[in-house]
Formats: structure tokens, sequence, C-alpha cells
């Protein structure tokens, strides 16, 4: 059967500019319909025969610069009874909410309803705008288990996360007040105006207020590192509260096949002169996200066994190619860890601009490192043509500059010496990838001889 053109048209307007949804649930404890939901200005929750049920989810606004209105608020219905109502006074907050749900042999319906919208203008196809309000994130459907919780007028509805209760530092700028609140060099240590040099002023990338973060370079070691660490609530915002990946492209399709040749063939030259056998070849994917490095080891040594780590759980469901997906930090998790080990490869990519203590990271690494094993570490370098005597305007535009999610950026002596400080000898360095923008090193042990091939 053929389609006429304005068919297809419609069908894609309709479903692109739609920002109202309906979202089903069934009435029974456990049940998720799904981890994420734009909902519009007007969107629904069917929850079908519910018994006396507890729903718990998170409720967050967008950008504030997204907004038609703002600040704003969200109302919430239960069968058409009002519930309770959100206000939105900043941009990004979110909300715990618990509602509960009462008992009924049909469908209930738990409405949202709000005068605000973001529009996003599709170009493409001359379509319209989609409009949306708000996101629904971490639903969860459990028994009514503690009477105590609602002694409180229902809902519950506490705010998780606020950019007012970050404490903004002001701009610096000299060289001396940008040393003046600096953290020390996270791999020489030190901490003294004669030891680092300023570069330049950022601003944060994503929306986390008016808080603006000095890049500083170390005169021993070469490291280029923010001078100071954002709080826990900011850290907790961009790796627990948000997703880092978005659409099935990251996981399919032709993106994820050029980041799948790029590890297989980095897997291949690790692995060129291994000695094991794919029965006893064992990976760590440290920050380990969609675990490319696990995925492609499984590609090539079916029966290793792949174990990743991260602080968020985002990507372990869709990952199966992990045989263990352990979720939290590093050292909180070590026993976990330890029990796989020894590896004979340890990836970390793009993961050691995240880390506040890199040093403390690759010697735990190491400990975990077998003896012809290797840490393959990637990461973001330099922008595309910068160096001292040119604008600062290259960190602020480059791609890789995501403030303040990244702490610090290496080089080869700096790789070197991080390397040195936790017992670590550099086998490959190349600072080449992208143009000069990320660099690749393999780490081992001292002991470790190198093959003239690699």
């Amino acid at each position: 059967m053929i389609y006429p053109l304005n068919w297809f048209y419609n069908k894609i307007k309709g479903y692109l500019s739609r920002g109202n949804i309906t979202i089903y649930l069934k009435g029974v404890p456990g049940h998720i319909p799904s981890m994420w939901h734009w909902i519009g200005t007007y969107a629904v929750l069917q929850i079908s025969r519910p018994k006396n049920i507890v729903l718990n989810f998170e409720l967050t606004c967008g950008p504030a610069s997204h907004y038609d209105i703002f600040p704003f608020s969200m109302e919430i219905l239960i069968d058409g009874v009002a519930a309770g109502k959100v206000n939105f006074d900043e941009c990004e907050q979110s909300y715990d909410v618990c509602l509960q749900i009462p008992s009924s042999r049909d469908l209930v319906l738990v409405a949202f309803q709000s005068n605000a919208y973001f529009s996003t203008p599709l170009v493409a196809w001359g379509l319209k705008e989609k409009k949306i309000t708000a996101r629904i994130t971490n639903m969860k459907v459990t028994n009514k288990q503690n009477d105590e919780i609602f002694l409180s007028k229902l809902p519950i509805m506490k705010v998780k996360y606020s950019h007012s209760r970050l404490k903004p530092l002001a701009k610096g700028s000299t060289a001396a007040q940008a040393v003046s609140n600096n953290r020390p060099c996270p791999v020489c240590g030190k901490n003294n105006a004669e030891a680092s040099s300023f570069l330049g002023t950022l601003q944060p990338t994503r929306n986390l207020g008016k808080i603006f973060y000095n890049l500083l370079e170390c005169k021993q070691c070469d490291l280029i590192f923010q001078n100071h660490l954002p709080c826990s609530d900011a850290l907790n915002y961009i790796y627990s509260l948000t997703r880092q990946f978005d659409g099935a492209d990251e996981y399919e399709g032709v993106k994820a096949e050029v980041t799948l040749n790029f590890f297989r063939n980095s897997f291949r030259k690790l692995t060129s002169k291994s000695k094991s056998k794919s029965g006893d070849f064992k990976m760590l994917e440290i920050g380990a996200g969609l675990s490319w490095m696990a995925r492609v080891t499984k590609e090539c040594f079916p029966t290793s066994l792949t174990v990743g780590q991260d602080v968020s759980g985002e990507c372990v469901r869709v990952c199966s190619w992990v045989d263990h997906y352990i979720v939290g930090d590093l050292f909180a998790c070590s026993e976990k860890i330890d029990k796989h080990g020894p590896y004979q490869l340890i990836s970390m990519t793009h993961v050691i601009e995240h880390l506040v203590d890199p040093v403390a990271y690759l010697r735990y690494c190491r400990k975990l490192l077998a003896g012809n094993g290797i840490i393959f570490v990637t990461a973001p370098h330099r922008p595309i043509g910068w160096h001292k005597e040119v604008s600062f305007s290259l960190w602020e535009n480059w791609s890789y500059n995501h403030v303040p999610g990244h702490l610090q950026y290496f080089n080869r002596k700096s790789i070197c010496k991080v390397a040195d400080l936790a017992g670590l000898q550099v086998l490959k360095y190349i600072d080449s990838a992208e143009n000069g923008q990320a660099f690749e090193a393999w780490l081992a042990q001292p002991s470790y001889m190198l093959h003239p091939e690699i």
C-alpha cells in the first residue's frame, strides 16, 4: 500500500508537536512504566485498578531560558480533585512527590496541568513547535506500609534540588585573586600563587547558578585544572539527577558504530600480545556509562568476565554485555569490585577529567591490575590550536568545555607525573585524536615488559 506524502507529514507533525501525553500504570507495587517522561501543559497518568498504593516520582522543570513564563506552577489532580501544587521558582528545580492513590476497581486519573510551557522550534519539515512543561523521572509504585508518612497533608512534595542552595563565588579578575581561593593541583599538591598560572575564567555550561571557575595551569606538571571544586549538590545533580544518555542513537545506529569501531581497534591493539585466553580474561570499566569497552570485550572474547562501575544506574538495563554492573562510588563498592580481580584490562574512558583525586583512583587501579594488565585512559586534552598566547575564547567555545564537571585536563607531562605518583609507568601516550582535542594513554605496573611492536 502506498501512502500519500501528506499522510507521513501529518503523522510526523502530530507526533513532534505533541506535548500532552498519557502514561499507563498498573495499580500494583513495583510497576515502573519508564524512567523518563516529558509532559506538556496537560498530562494524565492512568492507573489501572489501584489497591491503596503510593505513587512516588520526581518532577523537574528545565532551563529558565526555555520557558515563556517563569516562575510558574503545576497543579496535580486525582480524579479531578486538586491534590496539590508544585511551584517552580528557578531553572531545573526538582521535587520529590509522594501521592497516596485510593483503591478502585476502575481507572484512577492523576492529571498535571499548568499554564506554562517552553517551545522548541522545529525547523525541519516546517513543523510547529513542541510544547513541554516538565519531566517525570524515577517513578515507582509501592504499598502504603507506614501511616506516619501520611499524617501531614498529602501530597508530600519536597525540594530535591535547587540552585539557591549553591553558594556563588565571585568571578576572579587577576591571577592573585584566582589562586587565593584555589584547590591544590590535584597531581602535585602545590597550592600557592607561584605554583600556578591563571589562564581565564569559565562560566558553568550547566544551569548551576552564578558560580564562576577560574582555570589554572600548574607550573610543575602542566596540569590545567579548575580553581575550586563544585559543591556536592551540583555534583549530585550532574551525575545522579540528570540523564547522561538520551535517544536510541546513543546505543545503536551510525553514531554508536563509530564509537564501537574506535574501541574495537583499541582493544585489538591492547590485547595483541596478551597471553590471556578468552575464558580467563577479566576487564573492569570505571565510569562505565554505556560500557563500550565491555561491549567490545564480549565481542572479541565471548567467555571473558566484564565488570562495570558507575555512580549512576541509568545504563544498567541496556548493558547486557556487562556481567556485573556495580552502581555506586568506586571506593564504596571496592569489596564487590575486588572479588572479581585481578583484571587484564581496566578502562577509564573520559573519566579521569572528572575525578577529584586522580592519584588515589590510579593507586587503587594498580592494586586491581594483573601483572600483565593495562589501564586504558582517554580524556579531553586541549582545544584545537590553543596555546597560552592565543585567545582564551577557544576554551569557552570548546565542545569539551563541561563546567564544572571537567575538573582537570592532562597532557603528556601531567599524565606521566600522575602515573609515577600512583606507582605506574606510561607505556603509550598519544594526543593527536580529534586534531589534538583528546589523548590516549596506556598505564601498567613497573614490572610490565613492553613489546616493541606495541
